[in-house]
C-alpha cells in the first residue's frame, strides 16, 4: 500500500494515530499542532507506547510551545535531538508495520499556509529502516523531563524562531484553526458564536466540510431544520456523500418528521460506515417514531451487535468512540433493563469526566444524564 497526500494531511496523520493498537513513534523538526497532540494525549489514555524526537528549540520547547508536561506525566517519552539545528526529520512509524514521511513538519503553518505532501507506506523493508534510524536518533538525543520541558525563553530566541512562533499563533487563530474554537463553542452549546467563526472559515475556504457540516449541526441545534438541510445536502456535494454528512440529512429529516427520508439516509451511512453504531441508533428511533416497531426491533439487533463489537476490541478504540458507544448500546436497554442502562450510561459519564476539555461535548453529557435518570 502507497498513499500520497497534498492536502488535508492533518486529517490523516490524526486517522493514523486512532488507528495505532501498540505504539507511535514520531521524527519531526517542529511540532506544536494541538489537534494532533490532543489524538496523541488521546491514544496514551489507552495505554498505547508513544514516543517523539524533536528539535530542542523556542519553536518547540518554550513557554508558548505545546504543554508537554501533560505528555510526559500520561506516559509518553520525549527526546530531544542533539545537535538541535541538524535535525529535519519528518516521519512517524505506527505498530512497526506502517509508516509516512514527507515535506510535512506537525504545524499549524504547515497545514494551513504551505505546499505540503506526505506519503503512507506499509512495506515491511522501508518500515524497518525507519524504525532503525528512529533508534538511532535516539542515542543521540536528550531525554525530555520536567527540568527541561518549556523552558526556553521568548525573549532568548532567535529572530526566525520569534518569527515562526509568530506566525503558528496567527495560524491556530486564523483560518482552518478557527475550526477548533467553533467546535469547543459547539460542544458548550454556544450556537451563535460557533456560527459566526464557521462563517469566517467558509469566507476564504467555501469547500471546508468540516465548517460545512458543524453548521449543519447548529441549526439542527437551534431547530432550523430546512437551514440544516441545505447544509448537509452542501456537505455532500463537497465530501463526496461521507457518512458524516448521510447522518446529518437523516438527522435533519427526522426532526422535519419525515421519517422515511430520515431512514434512507441513515441506511446510505450504514452502508458506507457499518461498523459505527450511531447510524443504527438514529435509524432505529426512526422508525419507531414513524411507528414501525418490527423494523425497529431488528435495526437494535444490528445496534446491539456493532455497540458489542466495539465493546469487546475497545482496548484498539478511542475514547470518545467508546463512549459514544457506550450511550448508544444504553439506550438500547431503555424500557427493559434500568441496571444495565445505567451501568453503561456510568460507563460513558466516567470517560467524558477525563475528556480533554477541547473534546467535551455538552451535548453527550445530556444523553448521559437522561440515561442515568429516566428509568
Amino acid at each position: 500500500m502507497i498513499k500520497l497526500y497534498f492536502d488535508n494531511i492533518e486529517s490523516e496523520i490524526i486517522k493514523a494515530i486512532i488507528d495505532a493498537e501498540n505504539s507511535i513513534k514520531i521524527a519531526v523538526a517542529w511540532f506544536t499542532n494541538k489537534r494532533i497532540y490532543n489524538a496523541l494525549l488521546l491514544k496514551l489514555d489507552q495505554s498505547i507506547s508513544i514516543e517523539i524526537i524533536i528539535r530542542d528549540d523556542s519553536i518547540n520547547n518554550s513557554t508558548k510551545s505545546i504543554g508537554w508536561d501533560r505528555f510526559i506525566e500520561n506516559g509518553g517519552k520525549l527526546y530531544f535531538f542533539n545537535p538541535s539545528e541538524n535535525f529535519h526529520h519528518k516521519f512517524f512509524i505506527v505498530d512497526t508495520n506502517f509508516g509516512s514521511t514527507g515535506s510535512y513538519n506537525w504545524t499549524n503553518h504547515a497545514e494551513s499556509k504551505n505546499e505540503e505532501n506526505v506519503l503512507f507506506v506499509d512495506n515491511k523493508q522501508i518500515i524497518q529502516e525507519f524504525t532503525n534510524e528512529f533508534d538511532s536518533l535516539k542515542l543521540n538525543s536528550i531525554i525530555g523531563n520536567n527540568d527541561n520541558i518549556n523552558v526556553k525563553l521568548i525573549e532568548n530566541a532567535t529572530e526566525f524562531e520569534r518569527e515562526y512562533i509568530e506566525k503558528e499563533n496567527n495560524d491556530f487563530i486564523n483560518g482552518k484553526f478557527e475550526f477548533a474554537e467553533a467546535q469547543l463553542k459547539y460542544n458548550l452549546k454556544e450556537y451563535s458564536d460557533s456560527i459566526n467563526l464557521l462563517n469566517k472559515i467558509l469566507e476564504s475556504e467555501q469547500e471546508n466540510i468540516d465548517a460545512i457540516i458543524l453548521l449543519g449541526w447548529c441549526y439542527l441545534r437551534l431547530g432550523k431544520n430546512t437551514k440544516a438541510l441545505t447544509y448537509a445536502f452542501n456537505a455532500c456535494k463537497v465530501g463526496m456523500k461521507t457518512p458524516e454528512c448521510l447522518n446529518l440529512i437523516g438527522c435533519s429529516y427526522s426532526a422535519m418528521e419525515d421519517y422515511k427520508n430520515a431512514i434512507k439516509y441513515f441506511d446510505f451511512a450504514i452502508e458506507k460506515d457499518p461498523n459505527t453504531s450511531v447510524w443504527y441508533k438514529n435509524k432505529m428511533n426512526a422508525l419507531d417514531c414513524r411507528g414501525s416497531t418490527n423494523a425497529a426491533d431488528k435495526v437494535e439487533i444490528e445496534l446491539t451487535k456493532t455497540c458489542s463489537q466495539i465493546i469487546r476490541n475497545k482496548e484498539g478504540v478511542d475514547s470518545y468512540t467508546l463512549m459514544k458507544t457506550y450511550i448508544d448500546f444504553a439506550e438500547t436497554f431503555i424500557n427493559r433493563n434500568y441496571p444495565t442502562q445505567r451501568k453503561y450510561a456510568n460507563y460513558a459519564k466516567e470517560i467524558f469526566e477525563n475528556l480533554d476539555e477541547n473534546f467535551k461535548d455538552f451535548h453527550d453529557l445530556d444523553d448521559i444524564e437522561m440515561l442515568l435518570n429516566n428509568p
